[in-house]
């Protein structure tokens, strides 16, 4: 038997929503140099990754980028360094050729950006005196030449509205050109 306290054993006397955000979308292909190959960071969705690695054709000689961060539960993600919003900054800032990929990413960055662990760039940033405040950890990232996908760990103070917060994703990133596939969370 194993026995992990995630509150303030012995008592929990609030429980906070918890949903994983899971996301993804799909392209076409694009041989236009400089281009993103592959990325990939985070193995659990309640984990800050400390690490995501992105493999590039024709930017430089060096064809791996890393970002390395440090990890944290995902229910106190201030206390980690997220390396895939690291590592999705530095994308944001590099000279890619254009493409589908390059702009579907930009916008899960504005969705998502390093240091926004409320979630006030979705429009779904929440806080209450008893839960304390919405917190978003995005933990898992995959990309390819023709498409990502991703998770998030979202908790939710007991005072957000889970219709709120489920309806707001997916229209925040349908308008970003991502598929939002979560429909539940745990309230």
């Amino acid at each position: 038997m194993t026995f992990s306290p995630d509150g303030a054993y012995p008592v929990v006397n609030i429980e906070k929503g918890k949903m994983d955000g899971k996301f993804s979308a799909k392209f076409d292909a694009d041989k236009n140099l400089p281009r993103i190959i592959s990325i990939n960071a985070g193995t659990k969705s309640n984990v800050v990754p400390p690490k995501a690695v992105m493999l590039v054709e024709g930017l430089s000689a060096e064809a791996v980028k890393a970002a390395l961060g440090a990890n944290a539960h995902a229910s106190t993600p201030d206390n980690g360094k997220n390396a895939i919003t690291a590592l999705l900054q530095l994308v944001t800032k590099l000279d890619f050729a254009k493409s589908k990929q390059i702009e579907l990413l930009h916008n899960l960055y504005k969705l998502m950006p390093h240091g926004d662990t409320k979630g006030e760039a979705i429009g779904i940033a929440k806080s209450d005196e008893k839960s304390g405040a919405l917190t978003l950890a995005f933990s898992i990232f995959n990309a390819d030449e023709e498409g990502f996908e991703g998770v998030f760990d979202l908790r939710a103070p007991v005072s957000a509205e889970p219709k709120f917060l489920l309806d707001t994703c997916k229209e925040r990133f349908a308008k970003a050109g991502i598929t939002f596939h979560t429909d539940s969370m745990i309230a």
